[in-house]
């Protein structure tokens, strides 16, 4: 009787339902623990005339990033650049807040932030979102010294 239960039909279907639930449990991503925010301010600086609006991502020798936002060009004198960053993981959302401050609209000004928080060697995938220009990009990220890339804003 034993015998005739390991070459039946409902013996295979209760192995092939095991070996799914197998497969499905290994394929299961790692948990990438709780979503952290950051705060950064902005350096503001002139920038060179007619800049295009972008990134410029420079990875430094001590594994920090240095993010230049290029060709803001809705601040005065007064106004202020700052993101709002959420780490999840690696999957990294910027939100850009601009505060354009009182006076005459200054063009082609740059903001520089500096990012201590990413891992040395790891790969991010980066989500920049300017809600109040209407500019976006998306790129990966190798956090390893020596790493300069830039990054068009796109509509």
């Amino acid at each position: 009787m034993a015998s005739s239960f390991f070459t039946s039909v409902e013996f295979y279907i209760i192995l092939a339902v095991i070996a799914a639930a197998i497969v499905a449990f290994a394929a299961k991503p790692a948990s990438s623990g709780p979503v952290q925010e950051f705060l950064l301010a902005g350096d503001l600086t002139r920038g060179a005339a007619g800049a295009r609006p972008e990134l410029a991502i420079d990875v430094q020798s001590n594994g920090s990033v240095r993010l230049v936002r290029r060709g803001v060009d809705c601040l005065t004198d007064t106004g202020a650049v700052s993101l709002a960053v959420k780490v999840k993981g690696t999957d990294v959302m910027i939100e850009e807040r601009l505060t354009p401050g009182r006076g005459t609209l200054e063009p082609d000004i740059s903001a520089s932030f500096l990012i201590k928080f990413f891992k040395s060697g790891g790969r991010y995938h980066i989500k920049y979102n300017s809600q109040k220009t209407g500019l976006f990009a998306a790129f990966p990220l190798h956090v390893a010294p020596g790493i300069k890339t830039i990054k068009e804003l796109t509509r």
